[in-house]
């Protein structure tokens, strides 16, 4: 068997190119997003924090029996809300803008998505 490279996301463990830590991981952060889609009427399933150089992260919520995730894709530079289908994979209810890339514009926009009026049956 011949020798493959192998890709290490954000950087090979324990070197210099190893993943940065930014706000996606602040535990902080975490909460206040939480908090927001609980205040919303949301029940957070989980938070991931991707380990990479974009900064991506989601939260999976439910509510009314339907399965949700709230995504900010870093590499896109895009915070969606979208719905789980039936067959599996997701639809995109909505986007908002994100006019600072800190805890209150992440914060502000998602409470912007959570509060749309969106189709559930979408």
């Amino acid at each position: 068997m011949s020798e493959k490279p192998v890709f290490w996301l954000g950087g090979k463990p324990g070197l210099a190119g190893a993943p940065k830590t930014g706000i996606e991981q602040d535990q902080a952060f975490a909460a206040a997003l939480r908090q927001t889609c609980e205040s919303n009427g949301f029940k957070v399933r989980d938070y991931v924090a991707a380990q990479g150089a974009f900064g991506s992260w989601l939260v999976h919520l439910s509510k009314d029996g339907r399965k949700q995730r709230l995504v900010w894709n870093g590499k896109e530079n895009q915070l969606l809300f979208e719905q789980a289908l039936e067959p599996g994979g997701w639809t995109e209810l909505c986007t908002s803008a994100v006019t600072e890339q800190d805890g209150d514009g992440f914060i502000a926009a998602a409470q912007s998505l959570l509060a749309t009026d969106v189709d559930p049956n979408t």
